[in-house]
C-alpha cells in the first residue's frame, strides 16, 4: 500500500463511538509513545471540528491539525476518495445494513483494510458471502464485529481452545456483568441498528443458506445444550438472562472456518448470558424487546420507535448516550467458562475459565477492541500473506497474532483464572 496513506481513517468521528475511537487513538500515541497517522471522516465538518475540540480539551492536546475528510454514505465517489487515503478504515457508521455495503465496496476498490463494530448478522454474513473472494484475492482483511460484539466472545473462545493442545473444549458459557454505578444509557445509533436487524430478519435464512453452502461444506453437529431464560451463574450475584445472539453467530462462523480447514479442529458451542439485578428486570427487558419487535413490524409505529426510543426502552436508549461521568465510572467483567475433556482420555473432564475485565463496554472498551483490530492488521497481517485474509471473523483473523497481548497492553485484563 502507498506510504502516503494514513495508517487509519476513522469514519463517523463525530458520533458517540467515534469520539472514543479518536480519543483512545490519541492516548495510544501519547501514552505508548506511538506515532500512528490518522485522519477523521464524516459528512458534517462542523460537528467533526466540535468533537475534535472537545477531545482536545479533555486530553489537553491540540487537535486542530488533525486532518478532516468529508465523506457521505450516499456518495460513492466520496467513499472511494476517503478509503483511498487509509491503510485501515475504522468505521462506526451504522446501521451497517444501510450504510456498510457501499463502504466495503469502496475499500475493495481502493485495496483498503476494513474493521467495524457491526452486530447486524444480515450485513456481516451477507458481505462474507458476496465479497470474500475479492478480498482474499487482494489480501485484504474485511472484519466486522470488532467491538464488544464480538471480540471478547469470539477471540476469547479461540483463546480458551488454544490453551492446551491435549484438551478439547466443547462448550463455553459466557457471563457478562456490566457495572454502571452512576447509571447508563445507550446511544440511539445502536437502537437504530437493532431496528434494522429486526426489520430484515426474514432475509437471514436465505443469506445463511448461501453462506453455509459456499464456505462450510464439511458438516458437523455442534454441541448445544440450549439456553435458559433465567439462569444462576457461577460468577456474580443476581440473575442472568440470554444475551443478544450475534456473538454466538460470529463464534459459530469462526469455529466452522477452522473445522473446514482441519477436521481435527472441532468446533465448540457458545452460550452467553448477561447479568440483571432481579427477575423484575428480566421481565422488564422481555416486555421492552417484545414491544420493540411488535411495533417495528409497521411503518407508522416504527417511526414512533425512532422518534421516541426512550419511551419504548424504559430510558435505556437515548439520543445523547451516557454522560462522560457515567462512562468513566463504568466497567465490565466477562467470564468465559469452557468445558470439555482430555483428547487422549475422553472420560477425564476439563474446565477452563477466561476472565476479561475492562472499562465501560459499549463505547470506551468497544473503541479499544476496534482500534486494536486495526493495529493488528497494520502491524502483523498487512502484506504478510498469512493465508487468512478475506471477509472473515475476528477469531479467525487474529488467532495466530498478538491481539490478546496488545489488548492487555491497552488496559484490558485478560487471563485464565482456573485451570482444572
Amino acid at each position: 500500500m502507498s506510504t502516503e496513506r494514513y495508517d487509519f481513517v476513522i469514519y463517523g468521528a463525530s458520533g458517540y463511538t467515534g469520539y472514543y475511537c479518536v480519543k483512545n487513538l490519541l492516548k495510544i500515541n501519547t501514552e505508548k509513545n506511538k506515532n500512528y497517522t490518522f485522519a477523521v471522516a464524516g459528512r458534517n465538518e462542523e460537528k467533526i471540528k466540535q468533537t475534535l475540540k472537545e477531545i482536545g480539551d479533555d486530553l489537553k492536546q491540540d487537535t486542530s491539525k488533525i486532518s478532516i475528510i468529508l465523506a457521505n454514505a450516499d456518495s460513492k465517489d466520496s467513499l472511494v476518495k476517503m478509503t483511498g487515503k487509509a491503510k485501515v478504515l475504522v468505521t462506526v457508521v451504522g446501521p451497517y445494513y444501510l450504510y456498510g455495503r457501499p463502504l466495503v465496496e469502496a475499500c475493495l476498490e481502493t485495496s483498503t483494510h476494513y474493521v467495524d463494530i457491526s452486530g447486524e448478522a444480515q450485513f456481516t454474513e451477507g458481505i462474507q458471502t458476496d465479497f470474500y473472494d475479492q478480498a482474499r484475492e487482494k489480501g485484504l482483511y474485511i472484519i466486522s464485529s470488532c467491538g464488544f460484539d464480538s471480540i471478547p466472545a469470539d477471540v476469547g473462545c479461540v483463546f480458551l481452545k488454544d490453551q492446551d493442545p491435549n484438551v478439547e473444549i466443547k462448550t463455553v458459557d459466557g457471563y457478562i456483568n456490566a457495572h454502571n454505578p452512576k447509571g447508563f444509557k445507550i446511544n440511539t445509533g445502536t437502537f437504530f441498528s437493532l431496528l434494522e436487524s429486526l426489520k430484515n430478519y426474514k432475509e437471514l435464512k436465505a443469506i445463511r443458506n448461501r453462506m453455509f453452502d459456499k464456505f462450510y461444506k464439511k458438516k458437523i453437529t455442534i454441541p448445544d445444550t440450549g439456553m435458559k431464560i433465567l439462569h444462576r451463574a457461577p460468577y456474580g450475584e443476581g440473575i442472568y438472562t440470554p444475551f443478544w445472539p450475534i456473538d454466538r453467530a460470529v463464534c459459530k462462523r469462526t469455529q466452522l472456518f477452522f473445522y473446514n480447514e482441519d477436521e481435527s479442529d472441532k468446533p465448540l458451542s457458545l452460550r452467553e448470558y448477561m447479568h440483571l439485578p432481579s427477575v423484575l428486570h428480566v421481565f422488564g427487558l422481555l416486555m421492552a424487546v417484545s414491544s420493540i419487535f411488535f411495533f417495528n413490524l409497521f411503518s407508522f409505529t416504527r417511526s414512533l420507535l425512532k422518534k421516541y426510543p426512550a419511551c419504548f426502552t424504559f430510558g435505556l436508549f437515548g439520543s445523547n448516550g451516557p454522560t462522560k461521568k457515567q462512562v468513566e465510572a463504568s466497567t465490565f467483567e466477562f467470564y468465559l467458562v469452557g468445558k470439555g475433556n482430555k483428547k487422549n482420555d475422553p472420560l477425564v473432564s476439563v474446565s477452563k475459565t477466561l476472565y476479561i475485565k475492562g472499562p465501560e463496554l459499549a463505547y470506551d472498551c468497544t473503541s479499544l477492541f476496534l482500534l486494536n483490530a486495526g493495529l493488528v492488521i497494520l502491524e502483523e497481517l498487512d502484506g504478510k500473506n498469512k493465508g487468512n485474509s478475506g471477509v472473515v471473523t475476528p477469531g479467525y483473523a487474529f488467532r495466530k497474532t498478538k491481539y490478546v497481548e496488545k489488548i492487555r497492553d491497552l488496559g484490558v485484563e485478560w487471563k485464565i483464572v482456573d485451570n482444572k
